[in-house]
């Protein structure tokens, strides 16, 4: 009675968006969590190796993506990271605004590096920030309801 082809197609497409709701949901739970943990972290003198700035093109717009990297030492072992904080990669609507975290960060100078005293290798430059998950609080909502929509509409419609 249920398994036909619409009800497979409808219960597969509203299962689909109710797990990425659930992924997005993990995601900014993780990310906020890691964000307010290294707060706490120990801190180490780093060198910031390389900065740049990444421009992004999509359609008829431009956004530009700070990118340092920096090197450190916890006991003997050297680290290289280029995270400046949690959340992915940051793009900015404008180049100035790029160059302002690219500029904070120069070639050559030394940086506080916050590290995961249980994982060495995960650090930030700014503890605290989960920058750039502030849309999964929008659209997880929305996939989640629309995965809820399809399912029942498989089971009702």
């Amino acid at each position: 009675m249920f398994l036909t082809e619409a009800f497979v197609w409808r219960f597969g497409a509203g299962f689909a968006l109710l797990a990425v709701a659930l992924f997005l949901v993990w995601f900014f739970r993780h990310a906020v969590r890691r964000a307010a943990e290294s707060r706490h972290w120990p801190v180490v003198e780093g060198s910031v190796i390389n900065t740049s700035l990444r421009v992004i093109q999509d359609s008829d717009k431009h956004r530009f993506r700070p990118l340092v990297e920096y090197a450190y030492r916890v006991g003997t072992k050297d680290y290289r990271c280029s995270r400046i904080q949690w959340g992915g990669l940051v793009d900015l609507p404008s180049r100035s605004a790029a160059a302002k975290v690219v500029g904070h960060y120069q070639t050559g100078k030394p940086v506080k590096v916050y590290y995961n005293p249980h994982q060495p290798a995960v650090a930030v430059l700014q503890p605290g920030h989960a920058a750039g998950i502030g849309n999964i609080v929008i659209v997880a909502p929305f996939l989640a309801l629309f995965g809820l929509f399809y399912v029942g509409f498989a089971f009702f419609g």
